[in-house]
């Protein structure tokens, strides 16, 4: 479980497997409270919407990511607005 940022929308964390490879990780971010709209980055590259899953839980997120994670990998998740329909 892991923490976002205080008084902002992101979350930054890295995972380092050792002695073996971490397949398809899933994370809690607590006391998200944000909109579920989020970019997800593994190494600065951003993840598409096929290549993670979310879900809200009161105020956590629940993000599960499609890799395989063997070596030291920073994830960031940052919330973004929903566009306005006018």
């Amino acid at each position: 479980m892991f923490e976002k940022m205080q008084d902002e929308m992101r979350c930054h964390f890295e995972i380092e497997p050792r002695d073996s490879v971490l397949i398809n990780p899933a994370v809690v971010i607590k006391d998200w409270e944000h909109s579920p709209f989020v970019c997800v980055m593994i190494n600065d590259n951003e993840l598409s919407k096929e290549q993670y899953k979310l879900d809200q839980e009161s105020d956590d997120l629940l993000l599960w990511i499609q890799t395989k994670i063997k070596d030291k990998t920073s994830i960031m998740i940052e919330g973004l607005m929903p566009l306005s329909k006018s």
